[in-house]
């Protein structure tokens, strides 16, 4: 019977360091430093990917991009191009081509 109990004794000794390491480890890996490196890590591994892929695409319908950022550019733009189709410029914009004109000279007549 004692080679049974110490048996039993050394098997819970185990069980109890087993469970401690196990303790230990999940107290690691939850800690909040850890929490967000992995949460960060995850997202790095993500946006990656998205480029990766977004560049393939890209590579594949080079026309469909141009289109799409050449409508970007002019939506961005859109204030500024209003401004030129419609006159509405600024005093830094170049005046209008009649109001450059110098007022002619009126000649007189002698007496």
């Amino acid at each position: 019977m004692t080679d049974s109990v110490s048996i039993a004794e050394i098997e819970a000794a185990a069980a109890r360091a087993r469970l401690g390491a196990t303790l230990s480890t999940l107290q690691a890996r939850l800690a909040p430093k850890a929490l967000a490196q992995d949460a960060a890590q995850g997202l790095l591994d993500k946006g990656q990917a998205l480029a990766a892929d977004g560049v393939e695409v890209a590579r594949r319908n080079p026309l469909t991009v141009a289109g799409a950022v050449a409508a970007l550019g002019l939506f961005l733009a859109r204030k500024p191009i209003a401004k030129l189709v419609t006159g509405g410029g600024d005093a830094t914009s170049p005046a209008p081509v009649s109001s450059t004109r110098k007022p002619r000279a009126v000649k007189r007549k002698s007496r």
